[in-house]
């Protein structure tokens, strides 16, 4: 998969990263982005973040794996919510299920 991280000597501070699908952990479920909200407290950060380390906090998808502790939201449901590792540049992400609601609309 894709995700976007920091990249100080890039256009933008930011370049693309090549990288393996997260592995959910036992309270989190794994997320297919469909979008993300860039803020301009994540573009600063991206300036100052060493080479490679992962951005965003905002996103909306639809859950392509539940928790294994049975908490969150079912397979197939349209989300929104916030990657407290600040992962959520990417195609795919890890979602605490503490962390979402779903999404207007969906």
């Amino acid at each position: 998969m894709r995700r976007l991280v920091s990249s100080p000597d890039a256009v933008g501070n930011l370049t693309f990263q090549d990288t393996e699908v997260p592995t959910p952990k036992a309270n989190e479920c794994l997320i297919r982005v469909k979008a993300f909200s860039m803020n301009r407290g994540e573009l600063k950060r991206s300036q100052n973040d060493p080479l490679g380390t992962p951005i965003g906090w905002d996103v909306v998808g639809i859950v392509e794996q539940t928790a294994q502790d049975g908490s969150g939201p079912p397979t197939g449901a349209k989300i929104v919510a916030l990657s407290i590792r600040s992962e959520g540049w990417a195609e795919y992400v890890a979602i605490s299920t503490r962390c979402w609601r779903i999404s207007p609309g969906g």
